[in-house]
């Protein structure tokens, strides 16, 4: 009996993409799986800024990549968000900034120790929540096999495009992603 004849690659599967197809960014082939990004609740942005700016001196940028950091990567003010909320801070008397090295630098007051202190369990949920002490961050290894499952899909679709893509490279192609398809799932069930 023939071997059972596996559909071609082709336009269906291989949709084009770089210089010749369209320029828009695609979604992240695990964008299904990951967990919707962290948000905190209207005006927690405040405390989890006012409680970074206790670290200080320190500046806005410093600032996000702190609550970042202590979120473990599942949130990251934008600077549309912590440099109204440092004004508003510094309005409030809980902050006071200064220029250091051509830059401006944040730091606690006294009344923004005092508040800091007496909202310190709420701000430590409020990071809990967010992500802090949570499931670690993978994105650098799914990254990793999201590039390498890119490569995949480029290193073919340009074979096909160049008529590279015989009936046996083919097979040959299709045997190779089946068998490491096979040994992926093995592992993930733990044998």
């Amino acid at each position: 009996m023939p071997p059972k004849r596996r559909p071609p690659f082709g336009p269906m599967g291989m949709g084009r993409c770089g210089p010749r197809g369209p320029q828009q960014v695609q979604p992240s082939i695990f964008s299904d799986y990951a967990a919707p990004p962290a948000r905190p609740e209207r005006g927690e942005a405040r405390f989890l800024i006012l409680d970074v700016v206790a670290e200080g001196p320190i500046h806005g940028y410093e600032i996000m990549a702190t609550i970042e950091q202590r979120t473990g990567g599942r949130y990251r003010p934008s600077p549309g968000t912590v440099y109204p909320t440092l004004q508003a801070l510094e309005k409030d008397g809980l902050i006071e900034s200064r220029e250091t090295d051509g830059r401006k630098t944040y730091e606690l007051t006294e009344a923004g120790r005092v508040m800091r202190s007496d909202y310190a369990d709420d701000i430590a949920d409020i990071f809990a929540r967010l992500g802090g002490d949570a499931t670690p961050d993978h994105s650098v290894e799914l990254g990793i096999v999201e590039d390498n499952v890119n490569r995949i899909i480029n290193s073919v679709g340009r074979a096909l495009r160049a008529g590279r893509l015989d009936d046996e490279r083919q097979d040959r192609i299709i045997d190779v992603i089946s068998d490491a398809a096979r040994k992926i799932e093995k592992i993930l069930r733990g044998r």
